[in-house]
């Protein structure tokens, strides 16, 4: 478990799960967790329209023969 909050915490840049030390019970700020994973998805949606956009960009260089243009 503290191998995947480390991960989590280090993907969003954020401290969204805190392991007790004493009980190894996990705490978890499930605003801030709600919040991370919408900035998190919005980056990613915006990665994909840009690589779309790139990958429409180079298929107009080609002819429907595969010959370029």
């Amino acid at each position: 478990m503290k191998e995947i909050a480390k991960e989590i915490n280090a993907i969003t840049g954020q401290s969204l799960i805190m392991i007790s030390q004493s009980t190894g019970k996990a705490r978890i700020d499930v605003e801030a967790s709600i919040e991370a994973a919408h900035k998190l998805a919005e980056r990613k949606q915006a990665d994909l329209v840009w690589i779309g956009k790139r990958n429409h960009c180079r298929a107009a260089r080609f002819k429907s023969n595969g010959r370029r243009i």
